[in-house]
Parts: structure tokens; sequence; C-alpha cells
């Protein structure tokens, strides 16, 4: 199904799994596939990705954000925004997983409180 993006991430090849097994995943859940903080303008589209881990995305306190026509095959959560502003999402598609699959939070890990959310889903 992920065949039609010109590219596919694969959690399970390569420094993912690796960086995982070091950081003892199973005792300690928090790999990621792709994790981003305090990052501005991100534009992510046409790419599939697949077995990410913990978390497949996990952004955490970004701004201007535009994601659209991409493929998430969850091995638990899919996409994680939190602290997260003016994000624009359209045609992505989250599979399995066993937790979220398009997730928005606010906590303190921004070390900070956010007043002014805008989200287009």
């Amino acid at each position: 199904m992920l065949a039609r993006h010109l590219s596919v991430f694969d959690g399970q090849e390569g420094n993912l799994k690796q960086s995982c097994k070091l950081a003892g995943a199973a005792a300690r859940p928090g790999c990621k596939l792709f994790a981003l903080r305090s990052v501005t303008d991100i534009k992510i589209h046409n790419v599939g990705f697949k077995r990410g881990g913990w978390f497949t995305f996990l952004f955490i306190d970004v701004a201007r954000v535009h994601l659209h026509d991409f493929e998430v095959q969850a091995a638990r959560d899919g996409i994680d925004l939190v602290g997260a502003r003016d994000v624009l999402a359209e045609r992505i598609y989250v599979h399995n997983g066993g937790d979220d699959a398009f997730a928005l939070k606010s906590d303190w890990s921004v070390e900070r409180r956010r007043r002014r959310v805008r989200f287009e889903v």
C-alpha cells in the first residue's frame, strides 16, 4: 500500500532499529522514527513511513507545519503533535498502531503555556 510514494522510511531497517535496541526501548519506550522539537516551517509530503518504533512522528513545540499526501503504518503511535501551532494536515492515512493515530496534545514538555493554536485537518 505504501508503494505509490517516492520513498518509504522503514523503522525496522538501519539506524532506528539499532538506536532503539541500544536505548532499551522495550523497558524505556521512546524510540522514534521521526522527531522534531522547536522547529518552524515544516512540510512533509509524498512519502511513506512504516514500523516507526514507539512514535512514528513526534513533533514538540513546532510551528507552521504542513503535512499532506503521505501514509503511515504505525507500530504504536502514528502522529503526535505536542504544543504545535499553525498546523495543516490533509490526506494523511494512518494504519495499524495500538494507540494514537493522530493526536493533538499539550503538556509541559515545552516548559511554557501555549495560548493560540490553529489546526486544520
